[in-house]
């Protein structure tokens, strides 16, 4: 009965041989995309993740509206299961010439989010940059013109306003073809530079990056396992370092404001002291002044000439007496307006 099956199939399959292989052809090809599918995913999250591991990709990347310094960035490295830890600068830039980019510059890290060379050689200088592979028609040896239309801050941020291209590469931290939004120019990032570090002159790190101690796959039940519970801890840390930050900022700014009221004190004090001293210079001769008028006025009817040339004496003396007086009021008034209206006004004796 097998062989009758056997032989009625084969039959079949012979006089419809077209429709039967365009049923395996459809089969085949459904298993094929099917096959391809399922093994697309893990074979590109294999690939990334392998990529990312080897360049040391950040696990958490720190903000911060202070920034972070060496201190930060230690107390980080410091934590349980930290491998590395680093503090980084970045800053979009726009550029000028024939075609404006938009450029967003990133310093070059150590340990962490490494970078790959595509050609070229590493920035040695502050004015020498490594450019994007993959974004822009940038050759090895073009130079970015920092515009004027940056903002003071990004000015004062770099060390040159000029930067050479010296090499390409790709980075860890773009691994789309995306290169992001900025406030800077059209609002669209045309590409990434990466600089020495040296060649920003901040005073703090923009960002900090932290690795644990872990190399499992992106994506994977492990690694999902690894950062359990992480979020809610280092969200603390990372609070607990800005509120150290601010009190740091704060103290400074209230150590400058003692200073400055210090000075202002010891400023008023001395002001003061010499209004004080003109006054009694002034009160004294304005004594004088009055004693050598009643002297003049018992000699009057008695030396009518003494008298005059006495008077003669007497007026140019007041003269400068009075302007004296005016010299002090302006004084007075110059010192009141300089230190809150605050000086003490004595009365003319």
């Amino acid at each position: 009965m097998g062989s009758a099956i056997r032989k009625t199939t084969l039959r079949e399959i012979k006089g419809t041989f077209g429709r039967f292989f365009a049923i395996m052809a459809i089969i085949a090809l459904g298993v094929g995309f099917f096959t391809g599918v399922r093994i697309t995913t893990p074979a590109m999250v294999n690939t990334v993740s392998g990529y990312l591991n080897e360049k040391q990709f950040y696990d958490y990347r720190l903000l911060s509206s202070l920034g972070w310094n060496d201190d930060d960035i230690a107390d980080f490295r410091l934590r349980p299961d930290v491998r590395s830890a680093e503090g980084a600068y970045s800053l979009d830039i726009l550029t000028s010439g024939d075609k404006e980019y938009v450029l967003r510059a990133h310093s070059i890290t150590e340990d962490i989010n490494g970078i790959r060379l595509r050609s070229g050689r590493m920035p040695e200088a502050p004015d020498e940059c490594l450019v994007d592979a993959n974004k822009g028609d940038f050759k090895i040896g073009k130079v970015f013109n920092l515009s004027p239309e940056n903002s003071d801050r990004v000015k004062e941020s770099l060390a040159a306003d000029k930067l050479k291209v010296v090499g390409t590469c790709d980075s860890s931290l773009y691994i789309n073809f995306e290169r992001g939004t900025t406030s800077v120019g059209n609002g669209e990032i045309t590409a990434f530079i990466y600089l020495p570090a040296e060649a920003f002159d901040m005073e703090v790190y923009t960002e900090a990056y932290v690795r644990f101690q872990q190399d499992f796959q992106l994506y994977s039940d492990e690694y999902d396992s690894c950062m359990e519970g992480r979020d809610s801890q280092w969200e603390d840390i990372a609070r607990s370092r800005a509120d150290i930050r601010y009190e740091e900022l704060r103290s400074e700014a209230q150590k400058k404001l003692d200073d400055g009221r210090k000075e202002l004190d010891d400023k008023r004090a001395e002001g003061q002291q010499k209004l004080d001293s003109a006054r009694a210079d002034l009160d004294s001769a304005k004594a004088q002044l009055d004693g050598q008028a009643a002297q003049l006025e018992q000699i009057k009817e008695i030396s009518p000439e003494q008298y005059a040339a006495g008077m003669e004496q007497y007026n140019a003396a007041l003269a400068d007496y009075e302007k004296g007086e005016a010299d002090y009021e302006s004084s007075l008034a110059d010192f009141n307006k300089q230190t809150g209206g605050r000086g003490k006004r004595h009365r003319r004796r």
